[in-house]
């Protein structure tokens, strides 16, 4: 446009040799540059654009209402200290985005863990969501978390958007956009790859191998551009990519039409499984048994690489023997931290009576190792993508097998680090 305009005005003055035409020239020339300038300067302040996802745009809480979600306390106790529970409220709002009314993921949630907070979340101000651009009533739904304490309970609720429309969690943000029609794009298949065998002194290093391969995909599910978002080592980068082009894929749809969409295909390469390996398929997932196998492959949808919950790496199985007479096969379980560097804190262990007990059994969960959290941020000053190490708080659940032998789970919480965040300001 710039070049045009620049043109057309030198043509001209080729054809008006007077000083009022290059009195002209000058002043077009600098209106110009000037607007350029103008629109140069704009356009990195401008405002943030609310996500939108399927033509769809999410509702987000107001300023300081996850700040205020973020550390909910309740005096009195209503669970013991140990427990960790977790749901998922569904916040319908109307077209002003106010709430109506709260549901529940589960109706039986609605109960005395969860029914103190009610009036806090109630109380919850958003901002109006949007569909084919035009506010509408939505059904929102949020991971709300309550953890026991020993000077009373303490709600956390972990948002799909938070307040400057930044996506936080695409798969949170999708558990609603399911009700109005939307799918996202799948990993169907990952074919077999192998990088090289881990070297002996990798056993000590704080984090696997990993690479991170960003996809768009076409409408009918078949890979368009691909690229390397994040690799931790050259070749596996290189491996990644190559597999992500052999990887089939389930195309995202929305209002019964495929849609055009991305994601991030996220290899890890574990140590403690054996290579080659063979090929990953959606179809024998298990979720209920996290074991490295599955996990070494995974499929994030959407544009947003997100955080990485810490991974147990003592063995494929995730199983921990507790040879104690007690136990009986009973079910336990326990508030657990995991920091920067992989160590386990456990704060208590329900389920056990004797303090000997106690400690034997806190001791050897403690020891168990595990990768940490991390996340992957794009740093635009720079053009490149870090990794930094998170501490993140969850909950560990011990499932029997036999008598002694318990099956190890964990769900990780804080996402985007908001108790972290609110404790160091607390602090300073």
């Amino acid at each position: 446009m710039m070049k045009s305009k620049l043109t057309q005005v030198l043509t001209a003055s080729k054809r008006i040799r007077s000083a009022n035409s290059r009195l002209f020239l000058s002043v077009v020339i600098c209106s110009v540059m000037i607007g350029a300038l103008v629109v140069l300067i704009a356009t990195p302040i401008s405002a943030k654009k609310r996500v939108k996802l399927f033509d769809i745009t999410v509702p987000q809480p107001k300023k300081g209402q996850m700040e205020r979600l973020s550390d909910i306390r309740i005096r009195g106790r209503y669970i013991s200290p140990q427990v960790f529970a977790s749901t998922e409220v569904i916040f319908y709002l109307n077209k002003k985005g106010t709430v109506d009314s709260l549901g529940w993921s589960h109706p039986e949630d609605d109960s005395l863990v969860f029914r103190p907070y009610r009036d806090s979340l109630l109380a919850t101000k958003f901002e109006a969501g949007k569909i084919q651009g035009k506010k509408s009533s939505f059904a929102l739904v949020v991971r709300f978390f309550a953890l026991g304490g020993r000077l009373g309970d303490r709600g956390v609720a972990d948002f799909p958007v938070n307040a400057d429309g930044e996506l936080l969690d695409y798969a949170l943000a999708l558990k609603s956009l399911a009700n109005y029609g939307c799918k996202a794009p799948e990993l169907v298949v990952c074919p077999p790859y192998y990088f090289r065998k881990p070297d002996i002194e990798d056993s000590h290093k704080r984090l696997y191998d990993f690479a991170v391969i960003h996809v768009t995909l076409d409408s009918t599910g078949s890979p368009r551009e691909r690229s390397i978002y994040y690799a931790s080592d050259e070749g596996l980068g290189e491996m990644a990519l190559i597999t992500s082009g052999w990887a089939e894929y389930s195309p995202a749809s929305a209002n019964g039409s495929n849609v055009e969409s991305e994601g991030f295909l996220f290899i890890r390469f574990f140590r403690e499984i054996a290579y080659p390996v063979e090929s990953w398929k959606l179809a024998d997932l298990d979720l209920s048994n996290d074991d490295l196998e599955q996990m070494r492959v995974m499929w994030i949808p959407g544009r947003q690489f997100g955080d990485i919950a810490p991974v147990q790496r003592a063995n494929q199985d995730l199983s921990i023997r507790i040879p104690l007479s007690f136990s009986q096969g009973s079910a336990k379980k326990a508030q657990l931290r995991v920091d920067s560097k992989g160590r386990v804190q456990i704060n208590q262990l329900s389920g056990l009576t004797g303090k000997v007990d106690m400690q034997i059994t806190l001791d050897k969960l403690k020891s168990i190792p595990f990768y940490p959290a991390f996340r992957l941020s794009t740093d635009p000053s720079i053009d490149m993508v870090t990794l930094k190490f998170l501490s993140v708080l969850g909950r560990l659940n011990l499932l029997p097998q036999d008598s002694t032998t318990y099956l190890l789970q964990t769900e990780f919480i804080d996402k985007y680090n908001v108790v972290e965040r609110n404790r160091a300001q607390r602090r300073r």
